[in-house]
């Protein structure tokens, strides 16, 4: 059989459902001059619980090999799949069934067309997600008419009258980010009020007296 598959020169997708580390070993050693070839991680239980998926090999068969690596799921579910895609998986091979409420022995253990374009539909949206690197500092930037938005300001948490003495317990923060920001704390802490403040108005400096 090998020998065959050799002489095709063709990609050649491995399963390794029952197979030992040294027997992949094995296999990859007389294809990889020959073929290019793709591993999959594969546990034969039907249907596979979650514990006994193997995410962790997609990585290690990808170190270990040098190539493609896929997860051959029997899960019965979309998550395996859309997570080992999440941790690099290049191909998913999936059971697929017409009716799950049909029983048959690989019911439980398949999925169906409409979970398929689920998970075709999350490959595509991890590949954007994967592949287009974000800068922090940048992002912030194009995002900075947002930070007043949603940053907080210092705030009274009760009404004050004219002549009162601001304190830590006097303050609570509130939306948006355009009064004094929580940094500033110290600016105002112990600082007497010029005029009556009521409560959840945002502080402004001028609300204070000058030393």
């Amino acid at each position: 059989m090998f020998d065959y598959l050799k002489k095709t020169k063709k990609p050649i997708l491995i399963s390794t459902g029952l197979a030992k580390i040294s027997e992949i070993d094995d296999i990859t050693k007389k294809i990889k001059s020959s073929n290019p070839f793709a591993i999959f991680q594969c546990t034969s239980l039907y249907p596979t619980p979650p514990e006994k998926v193997g995410l962790n090999l997609i990585n290690e068969f990808k170190l270990r090999y040098k190539c493609p690596v896929g997860l051959s799921d029997h899960s019965g579910n979309i998550y395996s799949a859309i997570s080992a895609i999440a941790l690099g998986a290049n191909l998913i091979e999936v059971h697929i069934s017409f009716d799950k409420s049909i029983s048959n022995p690989d019911s439980s253990s398949s999925i169906t067309f409409s979970q398929l374009g689920e998970i075709a539909n999350a490959a595509k949206f991890l590949n954007i997600t994967v592949n287009n690197k974000v800068n922090k500092n940048k992002l912030v930037k194009e995002l900075s008419s947002y930070r007043k938005i949603f940053f907080r300001s210092l705030s009274l948490n009760k009404s004050l009258k004219k002549g009162n003495i601001v304190g830590k317990n006097d303050l609570t923060l509130k939306k948006p980010g355009t009064g004094i920001p929580p940094n500033k704390l110290n600016l105002i802490v112990g600082k007497k009020l010029k005029k009556n403040v009521k409560t959840n108005k945002l502080l402004n400096i001028k609300d204070f007296e000058n030393e």
